[in-house]
């Protein structure tokens, strides 16, 4: 049985005997006594409870400031953010001094109701009362990332600038410049920004996690390693961060081809949980690497079982069956993936090619990319498929190749090294795509 902490004893005890002494009618309580049980209340997150104490409160002594911003502060937890403005209007108009946080979180509210504009000027009101102060810069950069969030990144920007300015030591304004720079496909600027965040805050475990992100789609999976490493020394408590951290580490060695070094981190994800699917998956790809071709089949099976739609486990089990020659396993096993789903025809595609059967795979890799024009691997694979085929489409093979590497420059690297570009690798044309 789990023992109750002596802060909640001491809360329920509160609480308890306040409400007894509460029934006899005769006695008439301060307004101290009610705001000190809806901070009970409060504490223990019951919310609508500290709202009912909070309004006595306020029907005995409605010029109170401090009252209306705590009853602000509950309405801001239950999620009425237009009630909580009212209230934090209440405590500035009856103590209009020092207002400044109270402006600050007034105009985050505003924002979490979208309605930006008035946000602004709520926050410059703010800083122009206190222009320096480091907490308005929190609440700058609070308003940036709830935008950022809904990707309204111009004025996400502006907002974390801003934050910066007052506060450069503000390590996640740094990480959310970063991501508005990251979505606007300017890697490299990120990061920088990165790379700031971390030097101001080195345990920002967020800054590493998503430093490495951009790296290896980049392809610089050896200066991912090296960051993800130092993410492992801080040791993170929370279950989900440590899982994120082993899973990028598997799969930068996975990339720089270190299949053993991958397999134990697959090792350690599946010891913390067992039916990670996607981790038995790419352990399977992993083992198949290595020529352990009956391993892997016993991984990628065990995941299919664990989720039947797992359309990459399907693809990558008839891909061994056609290493093994097991051809027409290998074809049964790509017809029970989804009809409409454009991965399915993408691996499709892949299995036919290593059968060299090209124009039924250019068939299965159009309608790939019917399905999805967005699929970066598709276009990929027509490039590769064209480049075999038609080598003297030079039109076609870029047209292809400059999609894929626009919507993930991770091809550039993989284009460089891929034997189905082997008839026109030493061509001019073909040299500039991948260097520009």
């Amino acid at each position: 049985m789990k023992k109750k902490s002596k802060g909640k004893n001491k809360l329920d005890k509160l609480v308890g005997e306040f409400e007894q002494v509460l029934k006899k009618e005769s006695i008439h309580m301060p307004v101290d006594y009610y705001i000190t049980v809806a901070h009970a209340y409060f504490r223990r997150k019951q919310f609508k409870e500290s709202l009912g104490y909070i309004n006595k409160a306020i029907k005995l002594k409605p010029e109170n400031y401090f009252v209306h911003r705590r009853k602000a502060d509950i309405l801001e937890k239950l999620e009425d953010y237009g009630g909580a403005i009212k209230s934090l209007d209440k405590a500035i108009n009856l103590h209009p001094k020092d207002t400044y946080l109270d402006i600050c979180r007034k105009g985050l509210l505003l924002a979490f109701l979208g309605r930006d504009d008035k946000a602004i000027q709520e926050l410059k009101k703010a800083s122009n009362l206190c222009p320096r102060n480091t907490t308005c810069a929190i609440y700058w950069y609070n308003l940036g990332n709830a935008l950022f969030r809904r990707k309204c990144y111009k004025k996400a920007s502006y907002y974390i600038d801003k934050a910066i300015e007052i506060d450069p030591r503000l390590d996640g304004a740094w990480d959310i410049k970063a991501c508005i720079y990251f979505d606007y496909g300017k890697r490299r600027e990120a990061i920088q920004y990165f790379k700031k965040a971390i030097k101001v805050n080195p345990r920002n475990t967020s800054s590493h996690f998503n430093l490495v992100r951009a790296l290896k789609l980049i392809g610089h999976y050896k200066k991912a390693l090296f960051y993800i490493d130092k993410a492992i020394k801080l040791r993170p408590k929370e279950i989900t961060e440590r899982l994120q951290l082993f899973s990028n580490k598997a799969d930068i060695l996975f990339e720089l081809n270190r299949f053993d070094d991958a397999l134990r981190y697959y090792d350690k994800i599946l010891k913390i949980d067992p039916k990670n699917h996607e981790t038995i998956e790419d352990k399977g790809i992993a083992l198949a690497k290595l020529g352990k071709y009956s391993e892997a089949l016993i991984c990628l099976g065990k995941a299919i079982k664990i989720e039947p739609k797992c359309y990459r486990a399907k693809f990558n089990k008839a891909d061994i069956l056609t290493t093994l020659n097991r051809n027409s396993e290998a074809l049964e096993k790509l017809i029970e993936l989804h009809p409409r789903n454009s991965e399915s025809f993408t691996n499709n595609a892949h299995t036919l090619m290593k059968l060299r059967r090209y124009q039924e795979a250019l068939t299965s890799i159009n309608k790939a990319i019917e399905l999805n024009p967005l699929g970066d691997n598709a276009y990929y694979n027509k490039a590769c498929i064209l480049a075999i085929i038609s080598p003297n489409k030079r039109r076609d093979i870029e047209k292809n190749l400059r999609k894929a590497i626009k919507l993930s420059p991770i091809y550039i690297s993989d284009a460089r090294k891929d034997e189905d570009f082997k008839a026109i690798r030493k061509k001019k044309w073909f040299r500039e795509i991948l260097t520009s």
